[in-house]
């Protein structure tokens, strides 16, 4: 199943190469406008867990920046990648297991980093969230595993070749169910491929069925342009298969997404690179308890955005000043004045159950 750039795929193997530490290495992906979480997550992350930096659509000012105030290993795509086409090359070039940290993850408990890079010889990856997909569907559906969320995860290098080596290609990327509309404007259908039908018979075999005998695929959800379009996940794909050969996920924590998000131990934000587009009535066509839900989801994370980029400021290249106080008017709309951001901000991680402490960690220091 190719979808790689030969050229590309040429240099970042040349990188891979380059990295002095492999053995527990921890990859960090981000794009553009997001150094600010980077920065933060990484504050959490001790010196002696090897970590590489992956980078999308930079400003040549933002490189300059990583590459003289993180000082870890980083590559950056010229262009901007999503993080499935970025899974796609850590698969294709990692001769050893490896981690991945979302860069709004935070791990404030950094033993996690040790416990999660060993990875049962047994079992396809580590993983900290995970979900049951059979709660979601109508009626309830009864699946023999949990569905992985890749916010923080480490994954059995065995089992990639053992899958790379086998019958059927497939990648880490996510895959549509059924063909997009045509018209869609959601500019991520671009980048997804339609799951082919070996797949579908393949995993037919492990997944429950609907009263007429379909199987029910652990398909994310999208609504835009009036249209319900169903999709695996980053990763999924590979769950599922590796699951078929007897591979199950292994839960180092177990953290679900549909009820906890948040631990003192570690914590996942989410949604930070889109949320400002929850903000647009007409993001989609949703009713009532959703649109309340993605503005819960957009005041969460303006505030801590606000909270995190300001802490790093001074440091950060001029342009984040220009975000920053765009993101103190957006907040003034919410009739919350600057002064009582951090204070908002810390209210709406204890809420969801993490202690003050912990919650301080996140939004103070550095300056």
């Amino acid at each position: 199943m190719k979808h790689l750039d030969d050229k590309l795929l040429q240099d970042f193997r040349r990188f891979y190469e380059s990295i002095p530490e492999k053995n527990g290495v921890y990859y960090l992906f981000f794009t553009t406008g997001l150094l600010h979480w980077a920065a933060k997550s990484l504050q959490f992350v001790p010196d002696t867990v090897p970590v590489v930096l992956i980078g999308a659509g930079f400003t040549e000012e933002e490189q300059i920046w990583v590459r003289q105030e993180i000082r870890r290993p980083f590559f950056c795509f010229g262009e901007k990648v999503d993080e499935g086409i970025v899974w796609h090359y850590l698969t294709a070039v990692n001769r050893e297991d490896f981690g991945w940290l979302d860069i709004d993850c935070f791990v404030l408990n950094d033993r996690l980093f040790g416990e999660m890079a060993r990875v049962p010889r047994s079992a396809s990856m580590n993983c900290v969230w995970s979900y049951e997909y059979g709660k979601r569907t109508v009626p309830p559906a009864h699946f023999d595993f949990r569905v992985l969320r890749t916010f923080f995860l480490f994954i059995n290098q065995d089992v990639i070749r053992e899958l790379d080596d086998g019958d059927l290609p497939w990648s880490p990327r996510p895959f549509l169910l059924d063909a997009a509309p045509v018209s869609s404007s959601f500019k991520r259908y671009d980048t997804l491929h339609v799951l082919d039908d070996a797949h579908k018979r393949t995993l037919a075999r492990i997944l429950p069925e609907n009263g007429d005998g379909t199987p029910i695929f652990p398909a994310q959800i999208i609504k835009k342009d009036g249209v319900v379009t169903r999709h695996l996940d980053t990763l999924v794909l590979y769950q599922l298969l590796a699951y078929s050969r007897g591979y199950p996920l292994h839960r180092v924590r177990c953290l679900d997404e549909d009820e906890t998000a948040l631990s003192d131990e570690v914590v996942h934000i989410g949604s930070v690179s889109y949320y400002r587009s929850f903000a647009d009535p007409g993001y989609e066509v949703v009713s009532g308890e959703e649109r309340a839900r993605y503005n819960e989801i957009y005041e969460r994370v303006l505030l801590l955005d606000y909270t995190i980029v300001s802490q790093f400021e001074r440091r950060l290249p001029r342009s984040y000043s220009v975000y920053r106080r765009m993101l103190e008017r957006d907040i003034k709309r919410l009739g919350i004045s600057s002064e009582h951001v951090k204070e908002a901000a810390l209210q709406k991680l204890t809420g969801q159950g993490m202690s003050r402490e912990a919650a301080e960690r996140i939004c103070g220091d550095p300056l």
